[in-house]
């Protein structure tokens, strides 16, 4: 996916939308064709094909797992509550 004012690439993690919930939940609603213009700082949620999908930027997820896992395992999740 490619961001469409700098042109370069995105790298994302798609997951579905019960994935994403488990992790944080917040996604904005929007048709697949306007994904990357709410990334990187938004996750976005689209059905393909009948599928709903939560996309993200890669270091977003990567932090909110991160924070999810620290959470679980009875650490600091920077002031969040899951």
């Amino acid at each position: 996916m490619f961001h469409p004012k700098t042109r370069r690439p995105l790298l994302i993690a798609v997951m579905t939308k019960h994935t994403w919930d488990e992790i944080n939940g917040d996604a904005v609603i929007v048709p697949m064709e306007e994904t990357a213009w709410y990334l990187p700082t938004r996750v976005v949620q689209a059905d393909i094909q009948g599928i709903t999908l939560c996309i993200a930027d890669y270091d977003l997820w990567k932090e909110q797992v991160r924070a999810k896992q620290a959470f679980l395992l009875g650490g600091e999740s920077n002031g969040e509550t899951f």
